[in-house]
């Protein structure tokens, strides 16, 4: 029996989405709509409705009845059906512009934009037949005809309408055919097609076998949305492990329809972000160790929280090079890596047996509290020497850092310990902290406003200048303890106990003898307390003084003492508590002025000088001075002396001599512009012009230091045509004082003979550089080409004339340019060179670009590249060549563009100790 939307008058009222209407006359077996309601409840499965009705009942109640006991579902253009317990578990929801019922045989057929949903799956075609017997599920298209030639009398070609579409959470297929299980949940695709990530598949035959497996027959993989694609992987069989991976054999590489590769099997990546896998090595042949083969290895991400790499290298001639790094995290709590490598290649007779080690570890145990620890070991210092980056090399030493962290809420109070190892591979001496302890006070108020009553509210606040001036001075606090340890070779001093540092005698003869070499374990330590106070006070509504005093205090139980004796100063160390206070004081006075100038000379913009002035002072005493008592003189019979810092060997240094009164200036000027009126005012800086110089008063001579000067100007955007992203900056260092010989000599520059007024500064040093750009999206704008269109249609059928000219001059193009000139009057040394880039966008596939460096004062061209980029839709293609300078040869790759397939790439590379591989 046929149910259609269009089957007579409904005894009851229709639904919002269109009633279906059942006929009371039976066109099955004539048992009328009593056997319809009894067939769909027994025979297919119950309506979404408690109570199903037995036979006999059915066939003794009344049409009316029976029309009146239908649920709600029925009476709507989509049919839910309940399950049975032997039949599907849940609700099967269909809908179709029509619908058929086959109630002997128990099958339905729903034809016109027919849909179907079990569970998480739906399947839409145009006809989808339902065998309830076989719980099968069969989707197919209409088959329609058209005029593909409109010049032809007759339909040439058949079309489908209505193709299948399956989907099942984030899968889905398209195809000729469907069918479904819905007990087993396997489903069959003929000619079918699906998408995942930035792959296509296709396959005569798709089978899915569960949620997490499907099998593809005379499959095809591609990563190209052309049609048809530029490129495919064909394989007999096809194996889909959903979110894994793709596992083919045999695989072909095709370009168009043509075969180009063959392997046994292949193994594609299906699965969105990090995934395990085998790393695809490099071959390659190099000049001093033969032929090799690089990263061959495996990655390894058992969980979004950490992972494995683990690769190595074989050298034809020397061996074998290995390295594994692993990294872990959980957000906001910890990170860090793992990196481990070793070295078992050959050397002449011998096979190396080296290795290295790193490891990072970042932990935050709660809010308040972080461990960091990091370490760095080798199985000997010459493995650094070989494998480690040059700032590893430079740096020579291996280091290791345990900190622990902690502050308190609310609280400006925080401590950290730390403990510290580092070896020094050039000597095999090492030093180490264990520990240093430090804790700080963040700044405060030294004299805090009062607080509020319990219970009372601050519902005001203070403005600014209310409170009184002492509330606006700060304080801040730390304190540290260090323990150090230093394992180290020193040559001792006969008749001396060689403190850390060397420190000569002092004798007339200035005689230092030494005694043997020898390797020994030295430790010192300290606790160091700083305090500082600073403030800040505006005077006269304009000005801001800013003071501050650092108190540093310093605690050891060791000091330096030396005892003359004969012709010696022996040098002995006491052991006691001995403490050190040194301080200094500081101050700055600022302002800013402003001045205005509103459309000067008639210009339609407003302009504005900021100029920014600023003087400070510093000022710290001379610890050397005896009242502080931290330097003492030895005095041998013969009557020489020997000043010597009784602190020299403490944990923080010696104490500094010399008294400092520090009186610096600087000047700062801005110079700002603004057109434009109401919403389309424009601000832009035109120019800043800044000096600075300063005088120590306590110096005997030579006061002044060198003035500096810098003077900066650009454009962010373009300045006119086609240039752009144009900037000046001009720097300059000027002396005060005359030059003898190659030194300073205390005599002002203005004050040697023919000196001129315009000059009373010596120039000691000039660099300028000048940067600006040129772009147009179109060449021949910039050398006043006109654009040539194409000329009027020619009648004749020919194809229009377009001069070969015009394609030059209508490509976009950029340009950089940078001039750099440097000046060392001093040293009687000048540098002048210039960087150039360009680029020219031939076609929309086509790119080219140019760079060089030209040293202008040998006219020599330093360094220089060509790079070509052609995009291929799927594929891309670069050709670097550096003909001369730094990386000199020429580099060839052609890759996939698709990151799951990163690694199908052809590379090349030759030049001065480089290789070439695939």
């Amino acid at each position: 029996m046929k149910v259609s939307p269009n089957m007579g008058t409904p005894p009851y009222p229709p639904a919002s989405r269109g009633g279906i209407e059942v006929s009371p006359r039976s066109r099955g077996d004539g048992r009328g709509v009593s056997s319809l309601i009894l067939s769909l409840v027994i025979c297919t499965s119950c309506f979404a409705q408690e109570t199903a009705l037995p036979a006999a009942a059915a066939d003794t109640l009344p049409p009316d009845t029976l029309m009146t006991l239908l649920p709600d579902t029925v009476r709507a253009d989509t049919l839910a059906l309940t399950p049975a317990k032997d039949e599907v578990d849940t609700l099967v929801f269909y809908s179709a512009d029509s619908i058929d019922f086959d109630v002997t045989n128990r099958v339905t057929v729903l034809l016109g934009n027919a849909t179907v949903r079990y569970k998480d799956m739906e399947i839409r075609a145009a006809v989808i037949t339902a065998d309830w017997n076989q719980q099968l599920l069969t989707a197919g298209p209409f088959l329609d005809t058209l005029w593909a030639d409109s010049t032809a009398t007759v339909m040439d070609t058949i079309v489908r309408v209505g193709v299948p579409m399956f989907r099942q959470l984030d899968d889905q297929f398209t195809g000729d055919s469907i069918v479904y299980n819905m007990k087993s949940r396997r489903g069959r695709v003929e000619h079918g097609q699906t998408h995942y990530l930035d792959g296509y598949y296709y396959g005569e035959r798709f089978k899915r076998m569960s949620s997490e497996e499907v099998t593809v027959g005379s499959g095809e993989f591609t990563t190209c949305d052309h049609h048809p694609a530029h490129y495919h992987f064909a394989s007999n069989r096809m194996k889909v492990l959903v979110g894994d991976k793709v596992v083919a054999r045999p695989v072909y590489l095709y370009f168009e329809d043509v075969p180009t590769l063959a392997i046994p099997y292949g193994v594609f990546p299906h699965r969105r972000g990090r995934q395990s896998g085998l790393i695809i090595p490099k071959f390659g042949e190099s000049w001093n160790q033969g032929r090799f083969l690089q990263d061959v290895g495996y990655y390894w991400a058992p969980s979004d929280y950490m992972d494995l790499i683990g690769s190595f290298d074989y050298y034809e001639r020397f061996g074998f090079l290995g390295r594994a790094d692993y990294r872990y995290a959980l957000r906001y709590i910890l990170n860090g890596n793992v990196n481990f490598s070793f070295d078992m290649q050959r050397q002449e007779t011998t096979r190396n047996r080296r290795w290295a080690l790193s490891l990072k570890h970042n932990h935050t145990l709660d809010p308040y509290t972080q461990l960091t620890v990091s370490g760095n070991f080798a199985s000997d210092g010459s493995y650094n020497e070989r494998y480690a980056t040059t700032e590893q090399r430079l740096r020579q030493s291996l280091n290791s850092n345990a900190t622990l962290t902690r502050r308190w809420p609310d609280s400006p109070w925080s401590v950290s310990v730390n403990l510290h190892h580092e070896q020094n591979l050039a000597d095999n001496t090492w030093s180490a902290s264990l520990p240093n302890l430090a804790v700080r006070h963040g700044s405060g108020k030294l004299f805090p406003g009062p607080k509020p009553r319990r219970g009372e509210r601050r519902t005001t606040t203070r403005t600014v200048g209310e409170d009184p001036w002492y509330r606006a001075i700060t304080y801040d606090y730390s304190a540290s303890f260090a323990n150090a340890l230093a394992y180290r070779k020193e040559s001792r001093i006969e008749g001396y106990r060689v403190a850390p540092r060397r420190i000569y005698t002092g004798v007339s003869s200035r005689e230092t003898i030494y005694g043997d070499e020898k390797t020994v374990t030295r430790q010192r330590d300290g606790i160091q307390h700083r305090l500082g106070f600073s403030g800040t006070a505006r005077l006269l509504r304009y000005f801001n003084l800013n003071p501050r005093l650092d108190i540093t205090e310093e605690w050891s139980h060791r000091a330096v003492e030396f005892v003359p004796r004969g012709r010696i100063f022996d040098m002995e160390e006491q052991s006691g508590f001995f403490a050190r206070h040194t301080f200094n004081l500081s101050t700055s006075f600022k302002t800013k002025l402003y001045g205005t100038f509103l459309r000067p000379f008639g210009i339609g913009a407003d302009f504005r000088h900021v100029l920014d002035p600023s003087i400070s002072f510093s000022y710290r005493p001379d610890f050397s001075d005896k009242a502080w008592g931290y330097y003492k003189t030895a005095r041998l019979a013969s009557g020489t002396e020997y000043e010597y810092d009784r602190f020299s060997s403490f944990m923080y240094g010696a104490t500094s001599r010399g008294r400092s009164e520090r009186l610096s200036f600087s000047l700062g000027n801005l110079f700002q512009m603004r057109r434009g009126h109401d919403e389309n005012i424009v601000k832009s800086d035109l120019f800043t012009l800044n000096s600075s110089t300063a005088v120590d008063l306590a110096k005997d001579s030579l006061r002044w230091s060198d003035l500096a000067t810098s003077f900066r100007t650009g454009t962010g955007g373009a300045l006119f045509g086609p240039i752009q992203a144009v900037s000046l900056d001009i720097s300059t260092s000027h002396s005060f004082y005359q030059k003898r010989a190659t030194q300073r000599i205390n005599q002002f520059f203005w004050n040697r003979p023919g000196a001129t007024f315009w000059s009373p500064l010596e120039l000691k040093s000039l660099s300028v550089s000048i940067t600006f750009g040129l772009k147009d999206d179109r060449l021949g704008r910039t050398f006043g080409v006109s654009e040539r269109g194409v000329g009027a249609l020619d009648t004749t059928g020919a194809a229009p004339s377009r001069p070969k000219t015009a394609i030059l001059f209508d490509m976009p193009y950029s340009t950089d340019f940078a001039f750099y000139h440097t000046w060392d009057f001093d040293n009687d040394e000048k540098t002048t060179w210039m960087n150039a880039d360009a680029g020219l966008e031939l076609t929309r596939n086509w790119q080219i670009s140019y760079n060089t460096r030209v040293d202008l004062e040998t006219m020599d061209v330093v360094s220089a590249g060509v790079q070509i980029h052609r995009d291929m839709h799927c594929w891309e293609g670069t050709l670097s060549w550096n003909p001369i300078g730094i990386g000199q040869g020429y580099y060839v790759r052609i890759a996939l563009k698709s990151s799951q397939l990163r690694d199908v790439k052809i590379e090349r590379t030759r030049g001065r100790g480089t290789f070439r591989g695939f």
